[in-house]
């Protein structure tokens, strides 16, 4: 039996610490005097050496490491032997297993193979065919005879290139390295979305208004532009009418004119409100005029069977708490109603205006329909296009007020919160959308010299000295000028039904 010396000698170190253990555990203990007070020489007498359950410990735990260690060096070093021993058997039979053969004749010697045999096709010999029944009976020679690949009419050679294709590594596609990647799907336009809808041009002939809440420094105004863009390429033939108090750029339409001469673009002059103030009104009064004209068209052409398709009138009402105050400001100075007026025109075109396509625009700062004056039940024919940057937390507030308007979903409304936070955090300087058209988030396309473009160029449109003259008018000329024009086309309109 062999033996294994390093665990043996385990043995007497056991011992050894162990009977340390076990003789410390008997010092005497003895009482010695000590002072304890110096004044009047008051002794005591204290007990030095090892306490009761610190000899117990001793003497248990040194005996059992002496007993312990003993039996461990013997079991590991006899058992080690043994198991030794047992392996040197195991090898001994396998190189046994793995000695060649001696053979006898013109078989060559056989050994085990060391790798994993390679499968290759045995094509078939024509010395093999013409054997005799007696030859192929003998399987003791042609059974170890190799022999070379021959071309035969059942089983032709394999040419050079069938042996590179074969050589050439199999890859199963379904476990390749690189997965196929899917195209990149174009980014989602929002601003051509809401600009779709907000002129009936969409492919489900959907016709909505659009309230856009935004606020300052939120990037609206070139995104209004963006909308107008899009609309101007979709739709040529469109109308355009606005009204903008802060005197903003819109790809040249402030520099436009009808052909009666009236502004596309009303300017509001805030610090002398009342020709700006009295000119909206009066764009409001031709937009309902224009309703009813194409109401009685669309009459009569249901009547006749004609097609109706007019050509879509959009009304821009920017910055509408800011026309409201100038319409109420007027009414404290001047004493007319132009606030009421403002809201009872812009709330009638809102319930009557989609059927003719005269679509409002209304841009102003809350997504709530009855903050502007109108009736709530208005609200359904309004689409809801937010706009907000990351770095105002207040626009950031409106666009979460919009989702919260636009969808009682709670579980969509959690999903549009993460990604309206994902996205502002992001780019916090890029305006991100949200249309309620779809219930989709996303970044406003890079409009940032939009408000440079020119995209509306006319030769006979006013220059900046008829639009000095025409807001130099009093409310009460232009007034007169422009019921004389609604006189001369009511009586235009008179014919025609007459005719």
């Amino acid at each position: 039996m062999s033996l294994n010396l390093k665990w043996l000698a385990l043995a007497p170190v056991s011992w050894l610490i162990g009977g340390t253990m076990f003789a410390a555990s008997f010092e005497r203990v003895e009482r010695v005097p000590v002072l304890v007070n110096a004044y009047n020489n008051q002794t005591q007498e204290v007990s030095f050496g090892v306490p009761t359950t610190a000899r117990i410990i001793l003497q248990f735990g040194g005996g059992a490491i002496a007993i312990g260690g003993t039996a461990a060096a013997a079991f590991f070093g006899v058992g080690s032997g043994s198991d030794s021993k047992r392996n040197a058997g195991s090898q001994t039979q396998h190189e046994r297993l793995t000695r060649p053969i001696p053979v006898t004749g013109n078989q060559p010697a056989r050994t085990m193979p060391t790798t994993a045999p390679q499968v290759q096709p045995k094509p078939s010999s024509p010395s093999h065919e013409a054997l005799n029944e007696s030859q192929d009976s003998a399987l003791g020679s042609d059974l170890w005879r190799s022999h070379e690949p021959t071309e035969s009419p059942n089983h032709p050679a394999p040419t050079d290139k069938v042996k590179s294709s074969l050589s050439e590594p199999i890859v199963l596609s379904g476990y390749a390295n690189k997965m196929p990647t899917q195209p990149e799907q174009p980014e989602l336009n929002l601003v051509q979305q809401a600009a779709v809808f907000g002129c009936g041009q969409n492919s489900d002939s959907i016709k909505v208004h659009l309230l856009i809440p935004a606020i300052t420094q939120s990037g609206k105004t070139s995104t209004l532009c963006g909308m107008i863009r899009e609309v101007s390429q979709i739709c040529p033939d469109v109308i355009w009418n606005g009204v903008d108090p802060k005197g903003s750029v819109f790809l040249g339409l402030e520099r436009l004119c009808h052909s009666d001469g009236f502004p596309v673009i009303v300017s509001i002059d805030l610090d002398k409100p009342n020709v700006g103030v009295s000119m909206c009104v009066e764009l409001l009064r031709r937009a309902m005029s224009e309703q009813t004209q194409r109401k009685k068209a669309r009459q009569r052409a249901m009547q006749t069977g004609q097609n109706y398709d007019p050509s879509p009138y959009i009304v821009i009402l920017d910055e509408w708490p800011a026309i409201i105050k100038a319409a109420k400001d007027c009414d404290l100075t001047s004493g007319t109603k132009h606030r009421s007026t403002i809201v009872q025109l812009a709330e009638t075109l809102a319930f009557i205006g989609l059927e003719d396509k005269i679509f409002l625009w209304i841009v102003s700062q809350s997504p709530y329909v009855s903050q502007l004056g109108f009736d709530g039940s208005v609200s359904a024919q309004f689409c809801t296009f937010a706009i907000g940057r990351g770095f105002n937390m207040k626009s950031i507030e409106i666009c979460k007020k919009a989702i919260e308007r636009s969808t009682s979903d709670e579980a969509q409304k959690v999903q549009l919160f993460g990604k309206l936070k994902k996205l502002s955090e992001a780019r916090p300087y890029h305006p991100v959308c949200f249309s309620s058209a779809g219930g989709q988030i996303a970044y406003a396309p890079d409009l940032k010299d939009i408000q440079r473009q020119q995209l509306f160029r006319a030769e006979d449109s006013m220059d900046d000295e008829d639009i000095a003259h025409l807001r130099s008018l009093s409310p009460q000329a232009i007034a007169l000028e422009f019921n004389e024009f609604l006189e001369q086309k009511r009586s235009d309109d008179t014919e025609d039904d007459q005719l």
